[in-house]
């Protein structure tokens, strides 16, 4: 759909769409879109190419299913990570036939920008509390105030937390996938040595074995479900390398 518009515009595009769609992590509806899996495929469906943007969907899935965000805990976005990783990789290789280590450096760019997103979605989410409970204290000490007027005032703020989140996912995965692109751009334009490109080809080819490796933990914890999870997760990844080699 977007592979025939420009650079800047497909940019544009995919960032505003994945951010978008990421506010279903938290802040509206949460029915799993937001999770690396889908919204890579989403994107890659968007950009091109779909079985690509799904194994980079897959891969993220695998770094981070493990740790989720229980209670007050914020794990690294991997949400944001493979949308960086899908954009770049898609924006400046809309073709397809992408060589393995330029997935591994696109995934090694990206989840910087993981950990950065996690640190300023825990301090929009503080911001917005605060927000929200100014709101309601202020309601709290004038009982007038609790009309429509006053209703509109939390409605307001409610939806100020939102579009916040929404403008911090547009800058954290716009300025990312910027930064994968140019990355790419440049590590392409260079002569990398072989012994390195090998090494980060082999680097995305074993991703695999991270998953069957706390696949195997969990057997042995008999957590079955996550088990056979990280089983499905690392038999889909290899099977979708094996497809596009």
């Amino acid at each position: 759909m977007l592979s025939g518009l420009s650079l800047a515009i497909k940019l544009l595009l995919s960032v505003l769409v994945g951010a978008f769609i990421s506010l279903d992590y938290v802040a509206c509806a949460q029915l799993m879109l937001s999770t690396p899996l889908v919204i890579s495929a989403i994107l890659g469906w968007l950009l091109g190419n779909f079985s690509l943007g799904l194994s980079i969907g897959i891969a993220f899935q695998l770094l981070w299913l493990m740790d989720a965000a229980v209670g007050a805990h914020i794990p690294p976005d991997g949400s944001a990570g493979a949308q960086i990783a899908t954009i770049g990789i898609l924006c400046f290789f809309p073709r397809g036939a992408v060589a393995e280590w330029n997935l591994s450096l696109a995934a090694l760019v990206a989840i910087p920008f993981a950990l950065v997103s996690s640190i300023t979605e825990r301090w929009m989410r503080r911001a917005n509390t605060h927000l929200q409970d100014w709101v309601i204290n202020t309601l709290e000490r004038e009982p007038k105030e609790i009309t429509r007027l006053g209703m509109n005032r939390l409605r307001l703020s409610f939806l100020a937390g939102i579009f916040a989140l929404f403008l911090r996912s547009v800058v954290v995965i716009g300025l990312g996938s910027g930064v994968c692109y140019l990355v790419l751009y440049y590590t392409n334009q260079w002569s990398i040595p072989e012994p390195l490109t090998r090494g980060l080809g082999w680097g995305w080819r074993l991703l695999p074995a991270v998953g069957i490796g706390s696949a195997v933990r969990y057997f042995l914890s008999k957590k079955w479900e996550m088990a056979l999870t990280l089983l499905g997760l690392s038999a889909a990844l290899i099977a979708v390398i094996f497809i596009s080699r």
